[in-house]
């Protein structure tokens, strides 16, 4: 590491690392980070005015979910349990109970779960795992990192346990990597992914959880059903790796997140629908908020060559941009597509520009099939061709 002397950063005082502002912004980040996977029956937002809440989990009340790793130590922090009994209303009754942890075999509060579960109108669980069940150290598990994608086993247990006494669930996991919830997928109402949100975490959480803020986060990773989804981790092939490259059906796809609100994409303009190669090309459209909340929308640009003989398997995100949109706002958008982004990496591992058709994709996820399942739309597509004799480019 540098000499802390000759790093500027290191002369920050504490009192400034530590002011009101920062704390903002850290929330601020955590809110834009979060990401929500599932809202059956549009079950979120949550109103204030609920009369009683059980919070179960072992993450709900956990410094260590929030903090991640390669951090520093906040003088406060706002864990998901705080966060949401300081956002509620008075007259609404919070009831907590930890039920495991994150890995034990213990199912000792097993009981007294089930029974706050019970007797509540809504259940919000906070699961997942923390940095010390993942890493390049050797953590509680004893070893290097995860062996599996699930949710530890003691979780899964104290999920179904509490949906056999109330299916009104809403799952929120922290978590540094991806986890595979195959069975909450499908029967949990609202999962909504938080990562390891930071010191102000949990009042983020509760906004969105309570509709102060309508979640926009996108999966910045592919969440595969299972860990025999990927290829062996001695393989270096690309070959089933990542979003661009894989061949089985992600539970939840790169790039996929849901919003409190809805977006129309229109009036798409391109600016050739044939270019010579080493000429860039731009195109525009107009997204308008048709929902009924404020939020953010992230819109993506994908490109795929359709006569490639790179063997690209799937197309590739060359765009992307976070806007603000008010209920029934309009606003434009506009990406110029450089040379560079239309060049593939051939064998040699050079750069080319070659000839043939582009298909391009513009709209709020990828243009996958599940996706489209999840989401029940597909990005706006066009086809674009590209004229001239191939070309190697710099890198």
């Amino acid at each position: 590491f540098d000499n802390p002397q000759n790093v500027e950063y290191a002369k920050i005082p504490y009192e400034v690392n530590d002011c009101e502002k920062h704390r903002e912004f850290a929330q601020k980040v955590a809110r834009e980070t979060i990401v929500l996977l599932r809202n059956e029956g549009n079950i979120l937002p949550l109103s204030k005015n609920v009369k009683k809440i059980a919070i179960i989990g072992p993450n709900a009340d956990n410094l260590d979910c929030l903090l991640g790793n390669y951090n520093g130590t906040p003088s406060q922090y706002i864990t998901p349990l705080t966060g949401i009994k300081n956002l509620v209303s008075e007259n609404t009754n919070v009831e907590y109970v930890k039920g495991c942890d994150l890995t034990d075999d213990s199912e000792e509060e097993f009981k007294e779960a089930v029974e706050v579960a019970e007797n509540a109108d809504i259940v919000l669980l906070f699961m997942g795992i923390s940095p010390k069940l993942e890493g390049e150290e050797r953590r509680l598990s004893g070893l290097d990192d995860r062996q599996k994608l699930d949710l530890p086993m003691i979780q899964q247990r104290l999920l179904r346990k509490v949906f056999e006494v109330n299916k009104e669930i809403i799952l929120t996991i922290c978590n540094g990597s991806p986890i595979s919830l195959n069975w909450a997928s499908k029967n949990v109402p609202a999962i909504i992914e938080s990562w390891y949100p930071g010191q102000e975490g949990g009042t983020a959480i509760a906004k969105v959880i309570f509709g102060d803020y309508s979640p926009a986060g996108r999966l910045p990773i592919t969440i595969v059903k299972s860990v025999e989804d990927l290829p062996p981790f001695e393989d270096y092939n690309m070959k089933g790796r990542t979003y661009r490259y894989l061949e089985k059906e992600a539970l939840y796809p790169f790039g996929f997140g849901l919003s409190y609100s809805e977006f129309r994409y229109r009036n798409v303009i391109i600016s050739s629908e044939e270019v010579q190669i080493g000429e860039s090309v731009s195109i525009s459209a107009e997204i308008e908020n048709i929902g009924e909340y404020d939020s953010d929308e992230v819109i993506q640009l994908y490109i795929k060559h359709l006569d490639s003989e790179f063997g690209v398997k799937n197309h590739q995100l060359i765009g992307i941009k976070r806007m603000f949109l008010k209920k029934d706002e309009i606003r434009n958008t506009k990406f110029k597509i450089k040379p560079r982004q239309m060049a593939l990496i051939n064998n040699e591992g050079k750069c080319i520009l070659e000839p043939g058709r582009i298909r391009l994709y513009l709209g709020g996820t990828q243009p996958d099939k599940r996706s489209s399942e999840l989401t029940g739309k597909m990005p706006l597509s066009f086809e674009i061709l590209v004229a001239g004799n191939r070309q190697e480019i710099e890198y």
